[in-house]
């Protein structure tokens, strides 16, 4: 569940991220016209023009990246849940939602209670130490009793008679057959400790990864959103410098040396 839910939040993220691009791409398009048309009148250099290609095939670069991370995006969703074939169906974007402080102590906790490897492993390291405990019973001495009513005699009423006994059985001569079991039971045990160590490392490297990872893709959109806001108002400003009238006689390409004056002969 948690897989699927990191996935579904990743999709949100590049999708957000992919309309940031596109519409990043649209304003440096626009800006682009602009520059040339007023660099086709002479209003501006060629520098405003070149530097308007250069910032539009950035653009363009950063949205080839964000519809592939998109297509990556789908395909984590449909693999975490376990679907087959094409991923046929869009999601709702959800992200409008107050975002969720993800406390990692409190996630760490959850995934030790819940991951399904770890509560296997420990329910394997349960049965090994009950093993052990039962085997090294052996060791004691095995104590049984018994008891009988017999009723026996040639005409009735018959008699009755009672016995009872007990004993207590010590293994001492086996040939070490206890002293193997137990040792072997133990080492399995040892193993499948470690073997939970190990798992649990795994399960804090994931949830770690995850949290960084959401952390990452939060800071991503916030980022991005004002990156666009950026553009915008670069888009904002060119568009009133460049629809401006040159009324100044110090525009780039109209500035002229005013003739010298004739001397008088």
């Amino acid at each position: 569940m948690f897989t699927v839910a990191q996935a579904y939040f990743g999709l949100l993220a590049s999708y957000r991220l992919r309309d940031v691009a596109d519409e990043t791409v649209a304003d440096n398009q626009k800006h682009l016209e602009l520059a040339q048309g007023r660099f086709g009148v002479g209003l501006a250099p060629k520098f405003d023009v070149t530097q308007a290609q250069v910032q539009l095939a950035s653009a363009e670069l950063n949205q080839v990246t964000a519809r592939n991370n998109v297509s990556l995006g789908r395909e984590t969703l449909r693999h975490a849940l376990g679907l087959s074939g094409p991923l046929d169906f869009d999601i709702v974007d959800a992200l409008e939602q107050p975002p969720i402080e993800v406390d990692d102590a409190e996630a760490l906790a959850l995934a030790y209670e819940h991951r399904p490897e770890l509560r296997s492993i420990r329910a394997q390291v349960d049965a090994a130490a009950q093993r052990v405990a039962a085997v090294e019973k052996d060791y004691l001495p095995k104590v049984t009793s018994n008891a009988a009513v017999n009723w026996s005699g040639p005409r009735y009423p018959l008699q009755e008679s009672r016995s009872f006994g007990g004993a207590v059985n010590l293994s001492v001569f086996n040939g070490g057959l206890t002293t193997a079991q137990v040792g072997e039971a133990k080492a399995n045990l040892q193993n499948l400790q470690a073997n939970e160590e190990v798992t649990r490392q795994n399960i804090t490297l994931d949830v770690r990864q995850a949290t960084l990872n959401l952390r990452q893709a939060v800071e991503s959109i916030r980022v991005a959103d004002k990156g666009l806001q950026l553009a915008r108002e670069n888009l904002e400003i060119a568009e009133g410098r460049y629809k401006a009238p040159a009324t100044s006689s110090s525009s780039p390409t109209r500035r002229r040396r005013s003739p010298a004056p004739r001397r008088a002969g």
